[in-house]
């Protein structure tokens, strides 16, 4: 398998994964009630709404409310809990119980509720759907159950319709307990059966609502949904800050996967981030282009006698005697007009009388190189022996008179 191959699968692999992510039905995203969640159930509207009604911009908080000294030796504020569980413990609320009692307004919303906190307020709460998460739009369009204020003097008199998806739970009309804080009933949903409750605590006041989606960007961006958070709202104190505690559902900040259970143990995150840096450590070097050593290249050769003495040997092994002498007198006839001007053309007796006026060369020599010339250029059959003699002629007329240098 090549390596272009893999990366090609790769590829398509990546291709195929990303159409089916694509190509997946829609859902709605899980309730988180964030500040900064513009999805349908975050709550980025709430703390627009939440600036118009005190004045003042909400402040996020992800610390216990017991952990909070500002709020809790600060001044009256609003303070919001939102969350699809409750999760306070007895220290937080005891806290939270004290700020009340200086004057603060505080407004819980949830499904579920402690059960010290439920015993305390008396709440008790029936529902059957609190399990069935909210999947498509299309059931919030199903307003198959309604909302109306008791107090139609200071809220809106008509029933608000409301899908019973997104209120599953309401809190029974009788409490059983014997807490001697009383409750307020403030709204009911279409059975009758209350929905908001208001206490009044010391000088402050607590508002507890069984369905915290209403308070979700969808529902209060609704227009006919819109007037049942508005009336909770009204209840916060003007020009006070406000706390959201997002300590409570931090919602997407939340492990929600199944690699929760890796990073919930120091020792299986350590092993997982180890796993994570050795991949990365071999894409970095592993995937390097891989290069072969260059060799070191050699100072360049001149071969043109290598390759001379190969054709020569070529041309001696097959007998072209006559092709090899008349090759040898070119030379020599180039050689002759380069170094001293002189021309030797075919037989004539009077190329060589120039040689003998201008080099004065050795009589018997001369005889012997002329005896080749003559060779070279007749119908005589020429063999390896006047072929020899003609070349050690030569040689010897080139040493004598070498570059115009006579010796």
């Amino acid at each position: 398998m090549t390596k272009g191959f893999k990366y090609g699968l790769a590829f398509a692999l990546l291709i195929v994964l990303g159409l089916s992510w694509l190509l997946q039905p829609e859902e709605l995203a899980p309730e988180t009630w964030h500040r900064a969640d513009k999805q349908a159930f975050g709550a980025y509207v709430l703390h627009r709404y939440l600036k118009d009604y005190t004045g003042q911009e909400a402040q996020s908080m992800f610390i216990p409310f017991k952990e909070d000294e500002d709020a809790i030796y600060g001044p009256k504020a609003n303070l919001i809990f939102i969350s699809h569980g409750l999760g306070i413990t007895e220290q937080d609320w005891e806290a939270i119980e004290a700020k009340i009692e200086e004057g603060s307004t505080a407004i819980m919303m949830a499904y579920q509720w402690p059960q010290f906190l439920a015993d305390y307020l008396n709440l008790e709460t029936d529902g059957n759907l609190v399990n069935q998460a909210v999947n498509s739009l299309k059931e919030l369009n199903q307003t198959d159950d309604s909302i109306h204020f008791i107090n139609s003097q200071s809220f809106p008199p008509k029933p608000i319709p409301y899908p019973i998806k997104a209120m599953p739970m309401s809190f029974k009309g009788e409490a059983m307990g014997d807490s001697s804080l009383e409750a307020e009933i403030l709204a009911l949903n279409k059975s009758g059966r209350p929905v908001l409750q208001l206490y009044e605590i010391g000088e402050g006041r607590l508002l507890c609502a069984t369905n915290p989606l209403a308070f979700s960007n969808y529902f209060m961006m609704k227009e006919d949904a819109r007037a049942y958070p508005s009336g909770v709202l009204s209840y916060l104190l003007k020009d006070a800050p406000s706390y959201h505690y997002e300590f409570y559902h931090l919602g997407r900040m939340e492990a929600r996967t199944p690699m929760r259970a890796l990073l919930k143990h120091i020792s299986l995150r350590g092993a997982l981030y180890i796993l994570i840096a050795l991949g990365l450590i071999y894409l970095l070097f592993g995937g390097k282009r891989k290069q072969r050593i260059i060799p070191e290249k050699s100072g360049f050769e001149n071969d043109n006698l290598e390759f001379l003495n190969s054709l020569s040997e070529l041309y001696h092994r097959n007998a072209h005697h006559r092709n090899l002498l008349e090759k040898r007198m070119i030379y020599f006839q180039d050689f002759l007009l380069r170094n001293y001007r002189i021309r030797l053309k075919g037989e004539a007796q009077q190329n060589f009388d120039e040689v003998v006026r201008k080099l004065e060369p050795d009589p018997q020599l001369l005889g012997r190189i002329r005896k080749a010339w003559m060779i070279a250029y007749s119908e005589t059959e020429i063999s390896a022996t006047s072929l020899l003699e003609a070349e050690k002629a030569l040689q010897e007329f080139y040493q004598a008179h070498q570059y115009g240098r006579k010796h």
